[in-house]
């Protein structure tokens, strides 16, 4: 029997096959250099073509095979295709659906991770304002020292509540010098010259009303003493000894900004606010003093002339200490 009459009478598996075996070769060497699975090799060569992927794939490995075995493809692949079944229609409209499936899939994969993406940014940005808003309350917290001197102007109706700052210890020199009539306190004159100021008000024909309006005045003059001695006080050296009434004299030094609060023995708020480094501030009043400071490392302290140790709080700058309990 010739070549062209086995490719024309015989079905191509079985064609194959017994060329196969005319050459010596074995199933498994022809599945390893045709990379083609056994099952599908032996299917092939017994003629079930229905066991096979599909005629497309079936025509491929006929093709492949008659190759490989030096055989002419051609007449085998249209035996097969007068052998093989008509292929099936319905698969690309499978395909199509197959491929509308799976684009639904993607939107909703897509949806799903543009959720996700929106909670991670929320979640940062949660984050994010609870830390500033931690961050402030701190600094809130470290300034409270600094509200507090708002306090002096609470007990504006007390004139010695507080000492007053180097601008305001100016204009009250210039407010007294422009003021005849105004309260004038001297380390020297005491008592009498708020005796003199008040009596400068009235007619100096009537020198007993005089008198009695002194002494109705006199406890309000001897309020107003501490904060009018810190102004005159700190003008100039001469001024930094007490009273000769028989008060103690206190000079607090500021070389770095701290508030400062001091009440004297009679419950006399002599000096409240924040005083600036480089400042010092003189006061005289009754001892012992209690005495706060909120950055006590930045500040020194004297009491009638002898130094006194400020104390340093192990936990934070803010003390509390008196002075002048043995002095």
């Amino acid at each position: 029997m010739s070549q062209p009459e086995s490719l024309t009478e015989l079905e191509p598996g079985p064609l194959l096959r017994a060329e196969r075996e005319r050459q010596g070769l074995s199933a498994e060497q022809v599945c390893t250099d045709l990379n083609i699975q056994p099952n599908k090799l032996k299917a092939l060569e017994a003629g079930e073509y229905e066991k096979m992927f599909s005629v497309v794939f079936t025509r491929g490995y006929i093709r492949s095979y008659a190759r490989y075995l030096g055989l002419d493809s051609k007449p085998l692949v249209e035996r097969f295709d007068q052998l093989a079944p008509a292929p099936e229609q319905p698969l690309p409209a499978t395909e199509s659906l197959n491929v509308k499936m799976g684009g639904k899939r993607s939107n909703w994969l897509g949806r799903i991770f543009l959720v996700i993406i929106i909670l991670l940014l929320w979640i940062l940005a949660y984050w994010y304002f609870a830390a500033q808003s931690e961050t402030q309350s701190t600094a809130s917290s470290a300034s409270v020292p600094t509200a507090n001197q708002a306090s002096p102007a609470v007990a504006a109706g007390n004139p010695a509540v507080s000492a007053p700052e180097p601008e305001q210890q100016l204009a009250s020199d210039e407010d007294t010098q422009a003021n005849p009539y105004a309260l004038s306190f001297e380390p020297d004159s005491g008592a009498e010259s708020v005796r003199s100021g008040a009596g400068d008000l009235e007619s100096p024909s009537d020198p007993a009303a005089a008198a009695e309006e002194s002494a109705a005045d006199a406890p309000a003059a001897e309020l107003a003493v501490p904060a009018d001695e810190v102004s005159l006080q700190s003008s100039g050296p001469q001024n930094s000894q007490p009273q000769e009434s028989g008060g103690d004299n206190l000079v607090l030094t500021f070389a770095q900004d701290c508030w400062v609060r001091v009440t004297d023995a009679d419950g006399v708020v002599l000096l409240e606010s924040l005083q600036r480094g480089g400042s010092s501030a003189d006061l005289a009043g009754a001892a012992p003093f209690q005495i706060r400071l909120g950055n006590a490392q930045g500040v020194s302290a004297s009491m009638n002339g002898r130094t006194v140790t400020v104390p340093v709080s192990a936990s934070g700058n803010v003390v509390n200490f008196t002075v002048g309990d043995n002095q």
